[in-house]
């Protein structure tokens, strides 16, 4: 469970979502697990079908679930983690630092291996494709196959995008 390490009085838990807007959106903060260790989160809107650990890409009016397949028509977006269910109309918080547990497909990826967009929305692979990769983020241990989730390193991700 993570605790903040920011001297902020009134700070909306990192693992719930909220209906009302409490913070600023694109508001930083850093807080600490005891397992995972430290991370950066950024204060968001949410979006539909979010579940912790889903993979989204946000800017300064919205937040998306990550695409399923290549990012196209862009250079890069920043992504980020979601740290609750925060669906469409609530606001919570999403990793941008540190380990994080993302939603994985059915990939295996091994420790230090590149990240790359799932075949799903929201989720990350193994499998490498062109305007898929998640530059500033690395696999922290290898995953079987069948498993639902995967630990990853971020440092504020970007997917790597393509113009066409």
């Amino acid at each position: 469970m993570y605790t903040f390490t920011d001297e902020i009085m009134g700070l909306q838990p990192i693992n719930v979502s909220s209906p009302t807007q409490n913070h600023s959106p694109g508001m930083i903060t850093h807080a600490n697990d005891a397992v995972l260790g430290g991370g950066e989160f950024i204060y968001l809107q949410g979006v539909a079908n979010t579940v912790v650990g889903s993979l989204v890409t946000y800017g300064p009016a919205q937040t998306t679930l990550s695409p399923a397949g290549a990012l196209t028509g862009v250079q890069a977006a920043p992504v980020a983690v979601a740290m609750s269910a925060n669906g469409a109309g609530q606001w919570g918080w999403y990793q941008v630092s540190g380990q994080a547990v993302l939603a994985k497909d059915g990939s295996a990826p091994a420790a230090g291996a590149p990240v790359y967009l799932g075949a799903a929305a929201g989720q990350v692979s193994a499998t490498q494709a062109a305007g898929r990769q998640l530059v500033g983020a690395s696999f922290a241990a290898a995953a079987l196959a069948g498993a639902a989730s995967v630990n990853v390193l971020l440092s504020r991700p970007t997917i790597e995008g393509q113009i066409i």
